[in-house]
């Protein structure tokens, strides 16, 4: 028998500067809401481009351990919980 969980209602996002902050919040469910999810809506939340590829990472708040994280991920998958710190920034690829 699986154990529930209950859903996450917040998440905090910061943009890559640290100048823009937000809150993502509503009743998301853990094992459905993928992160790809969430990076749209902290696109929106944070008045970002939105013709720009992003990428999630789980913020450490001395930068220094910042952890990629799968776009393709459930919330469960990524391990999130309530008041998560997350930090968005542009996807860079060389050229």
């Amino acid at each position: 028998m699986s154990e529930k969980q209950t859903s996450v209602s917040r998440l905090s996002v910061t943009d890559w500067t640290g100048q823009k902050r937000a809150e993502i919040s509503g009743d998301m469910e853990p094992n459905t809401t993928r992160l790809s999810e969430i990076t749209r809506k902290a696109v929106e939340a944070l008045d970002l481009p939105q013709n720009t590829p992003y990428s999630l990472f789980r913020h450490a708040p001395d930068g220094r351990d910042d952890e990629k994280l799968n776009q393709t991920d459930t919330i469960q998958q990524a391990k999130l919980e309530n008041d998560s710190n997350l930090m968005i920034a542009p996807e860079v690829s060389a050229g």
